[in-house]
């Protein structure tokens, strides 16, 4: 009676945990980069150039960036949904403006005014769990770099039936003390 209970906790506390993963996208091992896919922790840019110049992030001297009217979209290799957790943004002019969106409706509009900065997407609508985040560049170059994004974790179809499974046990232990 007791093994079974202890499966059947074992297997709910299984079915009903999901991890979470951590990454940071620094750019730090592309190298000079002129255009084109960028995968890194599991994430890829369909088209992004990495840079060496102008970039005083925290990471190092390369950061991703974007000329005038240029935009790229972010996705996770695996299909999997992500959150924006935050990322350093910073401008070549003052007229630069980056536009940021996801699938989910989030929308953020930097400016030069925040240039230079640590910006904060945890409290922010629509940059938890998407799919895709577009970043365009309009009025001028800017640059970005380390974004950190937390991965869930998609449950696997396994976990439905670890589920049942347990509850089931818990069933059968609860008709047997009833009895």
């Amino acid at each position: 009676m007791k093994v079974l209970f202890g499966l059947s906790a074992l297997a709910l506390t299984a079915a009903l945990s999901t991890a979470s993963v951590a990454a940071t996208v620094d750019f730090t091992g592309a190298g000079s980069q002129g255009g084109g896919a960028y995968v890194e922790d599991g994430l890829v840019f369909d088209d992004v150039r990495v840079v060496q110049g102008n970039c005083t992030s925290a990471s190092g001297p390369a950061c991703a960036g974007l000329n005038k009217n240029e935009t790229s979209i972010l996705v996770s290799v695996t299909d999997d949904v992500f959150s924006l957790d935050s990322l350093w943004y910073g401008v070549q002019g003052s007229k630069s403006v980056l536009t940021i969106t996801t699938d989910l409706g989030g929308l953020l509009v930097l400016g030069a005014s925040m240039a230079n900065t640590v910006i904060d997407f945890t409290n922010l609508f629509g940059f938890a769990n998407v799919s895709s985040i577009t970043f365009t560049a309009t009025g001028g170059n800017v640059r970005f770099d380390d974004l950190n994004i937390s991965m869930s974790a998609v449950p696997l179809p396994a976990a439905g039936l670890l589920l049942l499974g347990a509850l089931g046990g818990l069933t059968v232990m609860r008709k047997r003390k009833m009895a």
